[in-house]
């Protein structure tokens, strides 16, 4: 693995957080320069691993959304953030089934805490299940298309949604990014 001036990793192929998988180093991570940590606003960026993702039967790229999300889609999480909080982290990958909510109906929740924009999705499941720490960054899947990235809540699965970036919302900025990419290692 080659030197990266970025302490992260990322690791393909498993669902045990602490073995198996291959591993790559960081080469490059395009921060949304709009982003915003006071509204959680933006909250996406794209990362270049060192070398190509060897894909083979367990390793796959995932579909980029054609389509916005709206209400009342079946979703799937997956993750290794904290089972409570506080709490310890999962060595198995966690997922678990959910179904989107209306940004009007999450901004209703959210009107006194923090504001939701519509290029967020919110879903909401039963009190006690939901992302925590450690799942920001994930991927929020319907139809085997990346629609959203976890982005906030409140700590944690306390019966308020979870608030993702809406992956539709920011195609425009994310695929020059991968585009270019693509054309530079061609």
């Amino acid at each position: 693995m080659s030197q990266s001036k970025y302490s992260m990793i990322v690791v393909v192929g498993t669902t045990n957080r602490l073995i198996g998988g291959d591993t790559y180093s960081v080469d490059k991570i395009s921060i949304h320069e709009k982003y915003d940590s006071t509204e959680i606003k933006n909250d996406v960026s794209v990362i270049k691993v060192s070398r190509d993702i060897k894909f083979n039967d367990v390793v796959q790229p995932i579909a980029l959304p054609d389509e916005d999300t709206g209400a009342g889609v079946d979703l799937f999480l997956s993750g290794w953030g904290r089972l409570s909080y506080p709490g310890s982290l999962p060595v198995q990958l966690q997922m678990i089934n959910l179904t989107s909510l209306s940004v009007k109906q999450c901004q209703n929740v959210y009107q006194n805490i923090n504001p939701v924009f519509s290029s967020q999705i919110c879903s909401l499941t039963k009190s006690g299940e939901g992302a925590c720490h450690g799942d920001s960054g994930g991927p929020l899947v319907a139809d085997s298309k990346v629609v959203g990235i976890v982005s906030w809540g409140m700590p944690c699965a306390r019966g308020y949604p979870d608030v993702y970036t809406r992956v539709y919302s920011f195609l425009d900025w994310i695929k020059p990014k991968i585009t270019l990419e693509e054309t530079v290692q061609a």
